[in-house]
């Protein structure tokens, strides 16, 4: 009995540390305006698809995206773009003006 309570607890464990590993955390330290998004290889032009956040932070869902994949996270009152591959962001990232290095 001990032994399947044991298992039981380890799969539960497992699977929320899987869950949370399927987003991540941006902070940006102060609120702005910025779109955060994931894709391979410095952008050419706007993406179509992005999160748009006002706030100090926001949650993006990393599920499904490969960890050589780039997260981009725009500043839209700069222009300034900073990128991290997905395998460095999780399970948050910190910006600070010294990372938006891309443009």
């Amino acid at each position: 009995m001990r032994s399947k309570l044991g298992l039981v607890f380890l799969l539960l464990a497992a699977l929320l540390t899987g869950a949370s590993a399927q987003s991540a955390r941006l902070s940006f330290g102060a609120d702005g305006d910025h779109d955060v998004w994931v894709a391979f290889g410095l952008p050419m032009e706007p993406p179509t698809v992005s999160v748009k956040t006002k706030g100090s932070e926001t949650e993006i869902d990393l599920s499904g995206k490969q960890e050589n994949a780039s997260v981009f996270v725009l500043d839209r009152k700069t222009g300034n773009l900073a990128s991290k591959q997905v395998k460095e962001v999780r399970p948050g990232w910190t910006l600070k003006p010294a990372d938006f290095i891309d443009i």
